[in-house]
This record gives C-alpha cells, structure tokens and sequence, in this order.
C-alpha cells in the first residue's frame, strides 16, 4: 500500500553522541524505550499504521533545542537511540540504508516564546506517492460516514469521490485537513 507523509512529534531532547558515548547500556536502553513509548502514542493517535516488510520511506528528523549542538556529527550520532525506537515500533520497517535512504536530519533553534514549550524531535515519514482517498480512509480506518459527517455531504458524494478520486479543488483540501494527510490528485 502507498503511504503518504506522516509527522509526528516527540517531546524529548535528542542528547549529543558526546553525552550518550558517556552514558551506560541501561540508560542508552531505557532513553530508547522512552522515545518508544511516544513514538507508540503518536502512532496510535494519527492512526498511523506499522511500516509493512521491507516498505521504503524517506525520514526527516528536525531536532529543536534550546542549546544547540553545535557538531552535526553529535547531532547525527545523538539519533541513533531515536532511529533504533522508530524500527522498534514499526514506524519504519528497518533503519538500513535499503529501507530509508540517508535520513535527513536538521536542528532548529528554539528561540523566545517557541523556546517555553521545551526540546522536542519532528519526525517525517513519506512514501514518493502520494495515497488516493480510499487508501488514506482504509490506512486510518476511517468510514466514507465518517468522512462525510466531518465534510458536512452525503455519503453518496464520499463515495463518489472514493471510487472515481475526482474531487473538486476546495473539496479536496479540506478533507487533507480533516484526515492530516495530502492525497492522491486525479489526473485525466
């Protein structure tokens, strides 16, 4: 199944390789069940399904600190714990180059009123293609009545749009703000 572009966030620092290098196993381990355990809620809350064998993604990790790292080095070695939990927890089948490519992995600066909320780690998943409706509603498990409730239409134009994927301009962006996601364009 093609899958679209999830993000999710992770409210925990990302250490510098530095500090983890200093750090024994079983407080590498429990850093790691800890990215785990969120990992695990923001996948259930977007109802983000588990990568399938050997399914290929490109990752976009965006560390945002107060303190900066200032080594990119530091800052790639610092993911590890963090790659290691994502393939734990099947938001990526493996964290093999085969599987992910060269994860792109940036910081940005938290800065005054951004700055209040704390550290915290993004992290993109996406497929090349982009999902048609159908796939996106059956990924999160979601009916067409669903749909059609939160869109304010008929169940017959839902399904309309689920069969044939034509849907108008306007339609269409704000059922990508309902189910988080871009979909799939129609193209005659």
């Amino acid at each position: 199944m093609v899958r679209n572009k999830y993000t999710i966030k992770i409210p925990m620092k990302v250490h510098s390789r530095n500090a983890i290098d200093k750090m024994h196993w079983s407080r590498k381990r429990k850093l790691r069940q800890d990215y785990q355990v969120y990992i695990r809620q923001q996948m259930s809350h977007f109802r983000i399904k588990k990568a399938i064998p050997e399914e290929c993604f490109k990752i976009q990790i965006t560390v945002c600190r107060v303190r900066m790292i200032k080594d990119h080095d530091n800052l790639v070695g610092g993911c590890k714990q963090l790659i290691d939990a994502l393939s734990h927890e099947g938001f990526i089948w493996d964290d093999s180059s085969e599987y992910i490519g060269i994860p792109i992995i940036s910081q940005h600066h938290l800065k005054g009123e951004e700055a209040k909320e704390g550290d915290f780690v993004l992290i993109a998943r996406s497929s090349d293609e982009l999902p048609t409706l159908s796939e996106v509603l059956e990924d999160q498990g979601r009916k067409k009545s669903w749909l059609a409730e939160q869109m304010a239409c008929e169940n017959s134009t839902i399904t309309r749009w689920v069969q044939t994927n034509e849907i108008p301009a306007i339609k269409r962006k704000r059922i990508e703000e309902v189910l988080g996601v871009k979909i799939k364009e129609n193209i005659s």
